[in-house]
């Protein structure tokens, strides 16, 4: 199994690692390593003690491969110093590093060591175009003290393949190669080392984990004895009813105070809490974690008394683990119970308003219609022998395409044989069609003793707004008529004749044989029963008219409802001029 992972390793870091390090450049620190390196950036690091071995080296190219431009020559000696970059490395994974150039150091004295050592390099100059490679041997090894419990070996390389450039003294230099080729070899070592130890789980978590346990085994083993104090308090403040005892449905709490009056830490505490009485739920046990010297920490146990619960006295048994055994005394406690006086909800009434009046806007006429807004009045009765508190009142259904805008109220209390009322509100839409309204209304106790349902069914009655007209033409001579040739004026009043307001009314006018001077005016609103003041629209008559009559198309519009299109016919006296001939 684990040589499949260290396989799987190797192959990962010559697939993401190697691509990402070829013509990396600059020195280390620069933006582009941190970009490399910024998603390590948050993560946890292993507190861990850290050696990490780096060799410097020196590369001197054979003479076979030395670079040859305009008649020179120039033999390369380079010496790459690994430490630094380790140092800008390692920090920002591990939380204590120690750096070395050789292995010597006591091994034993720490828990992972890794190294970093240069095997091979290729120099790859032709003419001006220059190609370095450099390859690492990096070896990462877990210790806990002399025994050796995970060891992985990777393979790093590092390309750098630039132009030759020139110095002033016009000798070309490829030692700027191998120090490319050097830092994208560490680079990628660091890249893939980092991104594996950073991505969680990993196989050596397992590693750190147990490390972290033999150290903390230490530590509890060094450290003075605790000595934990545990003190109680109960209270149902901010219960529904407030009276020092564990009521049925309610909520409340004990109050934990745990003090650690030892000279040495409490690791690993928690609170234990032992109760046999019947219908009473409570967490068992709740850890603190760890207690220093002189701390005191507080926590709350939640009580809850179910609705069975029986009157008597709860017996409480409470009291501290610590890891090492340093436990607290138990302490008792015995805090009263008692049953629930049960109500019982029901809806035994409810009345509609859709005047405009409180949640409502309509025509007040107590039917529910399209285009109102009705406000639901619903009187809960209480036939039960307790208080029914917090009831919450609302609409838990309601037909498709009506809008709520009051779903929910809350009604304080509801004592036994009282009947209260709570009101709610929905919205009809104007083009509504979806027949009669049927509501369900549900009220619950807050505790959940009780709750009641009424399924409503509500007739609905269906209005539109009807438009009609009527009009007038008046012509300029007075004569009664309208002539050819003559300028006229068409008057037309607009009436609402439905049940509900006609919203967004316009007039178009139109004919084939008239010209008017223009054809269309915007009236508005028009509410049901009235009409606009009479609108005018002036029209010519041409002077070569010759029909006795012509057809106006009168169309009135109005927003989500059907307008009206008719023709008047308008009859026309056609005159025409009569010549004499004199001698």
């Amino acid at each position: 199994m684990k040589s499949n992972i260290v396989k799987k390793i190797i192959l990962s870091i010559f697939l993401s690692a190697i691509p990402m390090v070829i013509f990396g450049c600059g020195t280390f620190g620069s933006p582009l390593y941190d970009e490399d390196i910024a998603m390590l950036a948050g993560q946890k690091k292993y507190p861990l003690k850290i050696a990490v071995i780096a060799n410097n080296f020196t590369f001197t190219p054979d003479k076979e491969r030395r670079l040859v431009a305009y008649g020179g020559q120039y033999y390369v000696d380079y010496s790459f110093d690994v430490i630094p970059a380790c140092k800008d490395f390692f920090p920002r994974i591990f939380d204590k590093v120690d750096f070395y150039d050789s292995l010597s150091f006591d091994v034993n004295q720490y828990d992972l060591i890794a190294s970093l050592i240069p095997t091979s390099v290729t120099d790859n100059t032709k003419n001006t175009e220059k190609s370095v490679e450099l390859v690492f041997h990096i070896s990462v090894r877990f210790r806990a003290g002399q025994e050796l419990l995970w060891e992985q070996n990777i393979h790093s390389a590092g390309t750098s393949s630039y132009g030759a450039y020139q110095y002033e003294d016009r000798t070309w230099k490829t030692s700027k190669n191998y120090e490319w080729a050097a830092k994208n070899a560490t680079r990628g070592a660091f890249i893939f080392l980092g991104r594996y130890l950073a991505n969680h789980p990993n196989e050596v978590d397992q590693h750190v984990n147990y490390l972290a346990s033999l150290k903390q085994k230490e530590i509890e083993k060094n450290t003075a004895p605790a000595d934990l104090i545990a003190s109680l308090k109960y209270s149902d403040k901010t219960s529904i009813i407030p009276n020092n005892t564990i009521d049925a449905a309610e909520q409340s709490t004990i109050t934990a105070t745990i003090t650690n009056s030892g000279k040495g830490t409490a690791f690993d505490v928690k609170l234990n809490t032992e109760c046999d009485f019947p219908c009473v739920g409570f967490d068992k046990v709740i850890d603190i974690g760890d207690i220093l010297p002189g701390e005191s920490k507080k926590l709350r146990v939640k009580l809850y008394g179910r609705l069975d619960l029986k009157d008597g006295a709860a017996p409480f048994l409470m009291h501290c683990t610590e890891k090492r055994g340093f436990d607290s005394e138990k302490i008792k406690l015995s805090i009263p119970t008692a049953h629930l006086e049960k109500p019982d909800i029901v809806i035994v009434d409810y009345k509609i308003n859709d005047g405009k009046t409180g949640l409502a806007g309509g025509n007040g006429n107590g039917i529910p219609e399209n285009g109102e807004t009705i406000e639901l009045t619903a009187f809960v009765k209480n036939n039960g022998v307790g208080r029914a508190i917090k009831v919450d009142l609302d609409i838990a259904s309601i037909n498709s395409g009506l809008e709520v805008t009051r779903k929910q109220t809350e009604i304080a209390q509801i004592l036994p044989g009282q009947t209260m009322s709570g009101k709610l509100a929905f919205v009809i839409p104007r083009t509504y069609s979806g027949g009669d309204i049927r509501v369900a209304l549900k009220a619950s106790d807050v505790r959940g003793a009780s709750h009641g349902v009424k399924q409503l069914a509500l007739n609905l009655n269906t209005i539109v707004p009807v438009l009609a007209y009527s009009y007038n033409i008046t012509d300029r001579n007075g004569n009664g008529f309208v002539e050819n040739g003559e300028t006229c004026e068409l008057e037309i009043r607009v009436a609402n004749k439905g049940q509900m307001e006609a919203r967004a009314v316009s007039i178009n006018v139109d004919s084939a044989d008239l010209s008017f001077s223009r054809n269309r005016t915007e009236l508005g609103r028009l509410e049901t029963g009235s009409a606009n003041i009479p609108t005018r629209f002036s029209f010519a008559v041409p002077r070569t008219l010759e029909k006795e009559s012509v057809d106006v198309k009168i169309h009135l519009t109005q927003a989500e409802f059907p307008g009206l299109t008719e023709n008047i016919n308008v009859p026309i006296k056609v005159s025409r001029p009569e010549f004499a001939i004199s001698h």
